[in-house]
């Protein structure tokens, strides 16, 4: 079997700078400050004035009174003005002094080119974050997002790796990432570095919001869920888009306490954020958008300090891979763990264990827990196979325990024909089976891969995984 060279691609992507996966975002980000489910709070604006400010009942100031987190949008320029930086140093101040997180998002585009066109040259943008990041005291920061809703083509991601090194280089920051909803995950829009992700699919429902949002949790970096809280059309009584994605919003808050994270609400009465709310009112959308903000802030309040989600986040169900023969007349399907497809393809156990980064699939321990997750396929076969193989190459760390099976089921039950990979380094694991019974003529069959070990981290996983292929030959016709 072809490896994929665990061991030397992961030394080419630490050189590029797409290999190194924090456990903990660096910096201001203590233990006891990492972003939870109990941080909520708001896009584009800061929840927070300065020490001591009075709070009018019905002002915004007592609309956001609860928020912990700013996901501020700041807008840099070629002639960022001082009094422009001393109030964003106040601000990020005040914020820290009442135990508030200041995350803004730094739009560093001129406008277009954030999608479209030609880009400007990298020392026009580096230029604006630099002086920016220069003038501030950035113990006061939770850390920065690069810009907002950024495409995956067209030369951006080079541009935003490219960027993200030069702050890592020179400051003491978390940088997030934030893609166009829809349009791109990690791996499908490139692995560029990130110390977290911002996402904002507005449009998807429960279930398609919650697969979308494993692709990104996959990446082993903290996600911020940014649901929709707005009134854009016909404030205060909205429009039919408004009424939709605040409903969706419902099922994707439910996804956000399942998996034990932060949100930010994209809470906007028209195009602004400065209107207040009356904590008594239901009659208008708008109304109604704030009692649900407010009853998201309640219900994390309810849970335990330490709570890191609910056991289902560990669960979920893929799709039956369908199998068509190749011009050599045989099955196959192959994952090199470069893109998420995993996410869709396979069922899965200890989800959260999971790591994926572009060159391998790693499996470490959730929160310090021992490490066992599982990936289970089904393929479907027209015309049916026989004699499945299975083959793949796996990096062992023996110190840490780690372990590795592959398994072949002709029918999700008997798991008989299995192989084991427990010794130190990397190394080619594969298990086989026959062209008879119970393996002949199968319209489908299963395969399943275990990963196990101590807990271990993101950059020192138990287990390493990659150059996963499925091969079966075609049945005999019938008679």
């Amino acid at each position: 079997m072809k490896g994929c060279g665990i061991a030397a691609l992961l030394t080419l992507w630490a050189l590029i700078g797409l290999a190194s996966v924090p456990a903990v975002a660096a910096g201001y980000n203590s233990d006891a400050q990492r972003l939870t489910v109990h941080d909520v709070g708001e896009y584009a604006n800061w929840p927070w004035d300065k020490p001591g400010t009075p709070v009018e009942p019905g002002s915004r100031a007592d609309r956001v009174r609860d928020l912990s987190l700013a996901v501020a949008s700041v807008n840099l320029s070629d002639n960022i003005s001082e009094e422009f930086l001393t109030h964003c140093r106040d601000v990020a101040a005040w914020g820290r002094q009442q135990g508030k997180k200041f995350l803004p998002r730094l739009h560093f585009w001129d406008g277009k080119d954030r999608y479209d066109g030609p880009m400007r040259d990298i020392e026009l943008y580096w230029a604006r974050v630099d002086t920016f990041l220069g003038a501030m005291d950035l113990r006061d920061f939770y850390g920065i997002v690069l810009a907002e809703e950024n495409v995956h083509y067209a030369g951006r991601p080079e541009l935003l790796t490219e960027l993200y090194r030069r702050i890592k280089a020179k400051y003491d920051v978390d940088v997030w990432q934030w893609y166009s909803p829809l349009q791109a995950v990690p791996g499908s829009g490139g692995w560029i570095p990130a110390d977290g992700w911002v996402i904002d699919p507005y449009m998807l429902g429960k279930l398609r919001f919650r697969q979308y949002l494993r692709k990104y949790l996959i990446a082993g970096v903290p996600v911020i869920v940014m649901p929709w809280a707005a009134v854009m059309t016909n404030p205060p009584h909205g429009g039919e888009r408004d009424e939709a994605w605040l409903e969706l919003a419902r099922g994707q808050l439910q996804i956000a306490v399942e998996f034990g994270l932060p949100v930010a609400f994209f809470w906007c009465r028209g195009t602004t954020t400065y209107f207040g709310g009356d904590r008594s009112a239901s009659d208008t959308l708008m109304d109604r958008s704030n009692q649900r903000v407010w009853a998201h802030i309640e219900r994390v309040r309810g849970l335990p300090a330490d709570f890191a989600g609910f056991a289902s986040a560990d669960l979920a169900s893929g799709r039956p891979v369908e199998l068509e023969p190749t011009d050599q007349g045989t099955f196959l399907y192959t994952d090199d763990f470069r893109t998420s497809r995993c996410v869709d393809d396979a069922s899965m156990t200890g989800f959260r264990d999971l790591v994926l980064d572009g060159v391998t699939l790693r499996a470490r321990g959730f929160n310090g827990r021992p490490t066992k997750a599982t990936l289970t396929y089904c393929f479907d076969c027209d015309p049916r196979a026989q004699a499945p193989q299975v083959s793949l190459t796996v990096r062992i760390e023996a110190a840490l325990k780690g372990c590795v099976e592959v398994e072949l089921s002709p029918d999700g039950r008997d798991w008989s024909r299995c192989a084991r990979a427990d010794g130190p380094g990397e190394q080619p694991l594969g298990v086989e089976s026959q062209s008879t019974a119970p393996f002949d003529r199968l319209d489908r069959f299963w395969m399943r891969i275990r990963m196990s070990g101590l807990p271990g981290s993101n950059n020192r996983p138990p287990v390493q995984i990659c150059d996963l292929q499925v091969r079966a030959d075609l049945a005999e016709p019938d008679g």
